[in-house]
Parts: C-alpha cells; sequence; structure tokens
C-alpha cells in the first residue's frame, strides 16, 4: 500500500481530532494507563482473597459458636436438675419440720 496516496486524504484537522479524542477518553476515564489498570485488578484480586479467608473465619466461628450454645444448654440441664433435688430436699426437711 503507498501511504502517500492516503496520507493526503486525511487531512490536516485528523491529528488534532485525535488528541481531542484521546484527552476526551482520559477525562471521562474511558483510557487509563495500563499500570493503573493491573494496580486496579490487584486491588480486586486481593479483597477476593480476604473477603474469602473472612468467610472461612465466619464459618469456623459459627461452628465454635454452636458447640458453645450446646455447652450451655447442658450446664443449664445440670443446674436444674442440681435445683430440683436442692428444693426437693429443702422439702422433704420442711415436711418433717412441721411435722415435729
Amino acid at each position: 500500500m503507498d501511504w502517500s496516496v492516503v496520507l493526503p486524504q486525511v487531512g490536516v484537522g485528523s491529528g488534532w481530532a485525535l488528541v481531542v479524542l484521546f484527552v476526551t477518553a482520559i477525562m471521562r476515564g474511558q483510557l487509563v494507563p495500563r499500570r493503573t489498570h493491573e494496580d486496579a485488578i490487584h486491588d480486586r484480586d486481593e479483597w477476593r482473597a480476604e473477603s474469602r479467608l473472612k468467610d472461612a473465619q465466619i464459618v469456623e466461628k459459627d461452628k465454635q459458636l454452636s458447640h458453645m450454645g450446646e455447652v450451655g444448654r447442658n450446664v443449664l440441664a445440670i443446674m436444674q436438675a442440681v435445683r430440683a433435688s436442692v428444693d426437693s430436699q429443702q422439702g422433704s426437711q420442711s415436711d418433717e419440720d412441721v411435722t415435729r
């Protein structure tokens, strides 16, 4: 292809049109440097990795809390049994005091 034939048809104003096009694209955020784009991708990937780690920590915490709930229910049952036993012993002692 002979560029000398194509270039005169392009015209002088097309260079400025390209400059305006690029400046407009940069100002609108449609054209960013490669480094900025790579930083954004890196930040996104880092955020996702941290999010996965937090999700795993939340699951582990939920498991531990469910075990704590079971322990609490067992302790509650034991304490209620002890209270019932003490109440029944005190009740039988008060009955003996009344009969005397």
